[in-house]
């Protein structure tokens, strides 16, 4: 969803309401805690949580993060098979009844007729109309005195979404804000990486209004062409499907695998090993399932299939015979889902 210019005298505010510090202060507000340990569990979260408000509202942003990161973990914990905190019954607790609690907030705005545009885990993101404004913030003050829990505004003058998970906001303030792989220039080094130039080309577009193809086919970093992909070689093998001298050529690759989008090239596909085909075939047998030819025939699934791909494992110096029409396609298709969403906000 994109707010542009010629929807601003229809749209009043676009503005997010969260709370702060959602999941630990529900579970401080409902004394959860796992259950084999004792109530200096929650003291200890409580002070953690005071101090990091603090930080954050007198400036201390590196000291608040890095609270934000230790009392956010120890929600996560709850559910993890490797830590001493696990109780998933104290951890279900937490998450329901956030969840219905932000299910009120929606039907409270709801029913004051204001626009819910998205939720996320700890708050709303509403189209609230200037006659709207004393309503909506009636209602954001109401659910945060039931909580007992702060709720923090932006309030957003663009906001482009491809999904609740990929958007590009721009705030009144001017901070920027990217989230995900279609949107997020900084490259997270644990996480895949997936054509960085995609990002680029999309903030160019959206921000200042350049034409993706400029971008793309302006870009000298061979890396922002790259996409990769992690193989669970336990069922899979990563292979290379070249056709040379005549016929179809297949090459073993590695677990972890980075590629380009070429002009020439071969397929990328990732293929079952036949033991993994064996117990899948035995795993639904057991489960009384009928089997299909398709379930009896050993998976091939292709990476990028429509197109001609180049690994890149250890980039050369060299010219890439770069696709660049994939790319500047690719940000296209980006675009126009994005638009259609601005034609049917403009309708209501």
């Amino acid at each position: 969803m994109m707010i542009q210019e010629n929807l601003k005298q229809m749209i009043n505010k676009l503005i997010d309401c969260d709370f702060s510090s959602y999941y630990p202060n529900l579970l401080l507000n409902y004394k959860i805690k796992p259950r084999h340990v004792d109530s200096a569990f929650l003291e200890i979260v409580d002070r953690l949580t005071k101090e990091r408000i603090k930080d954050k509202n007198e400036g201390r942003k590196k000291d608040a993060d890095i609270k934000k990161i230790v009392i956010n973990s120890i929600y996560g914990l709850l559910g993890s098979d490797y830590y001493w905190l696990k109780d998933i019954k104290a951890l279900l607790k937490i998450t329901i009844t956030g969840q219905l609690w932000l299910a009120k907030f929606c039907e409270e705005l709801l029913s004051n007729n204001i626009q819910v545009i998205s939720l996320n885990t700890d708050g709303v993101l509403c189209i609230v109309k200037k006659e709207q404004e004393d309503a909506y913030y009636n209602v954001c003050k109401s659910i945060s005195k039931q909580l007992n829990i702060d709720v923090e505004y932006t309030k957003y003058k663009e906001y482009i979404r491809r999904d609740v998970n990929n958007y590009l906001s721009i705030d009144e303030k001017g901070k920027v804000k990217q989230k995900g792989k279609y949107f997020q220039t900084e490259v997270a080094l644990n996480k895949g990486y997936y054509y960085p130039i995609v990002a680029k080309a999309l903030n160019a577009y959206y921000v200042n209004n350049i034409p993706v193809e400029t971008t793309v086919k302006s870009e000298k970093d061979i890396y922002s062409f790259i996409s990769s992909q992690k193989i669970d070689t336990s069922k899979f093998n990563a292979e290379l499907h070249v056709y040379e001298n005549g016929q179809i050529v297949k090459k073993q690759l590695q677990k972890i695998n980075r590629w380009i989008v070429t002009k020439s090239g071969g397929k990328f596909f990732k293929v079952e090993k036949e033991s993994s085909t064996i117990e899948r075939i035995e795993n639904k047998i057991k489960e009384g399932k009928k089997l299909s030819i398709s379930d009896q025939s050993i998976k091939c699934i292709g990476i990028e299939t429509k197109n001609l791909v180049t690994i890149v494992n250890k980039v050369e110096n060299k010219t890439y015979d770069i696709d660049y029409n994939f790319y500047i396609t690719l940000c296209k298709e980006t675009i126009e889902q994005i638009t259609p969403s601005v034609i049917q906000s403009s309708l209501f």
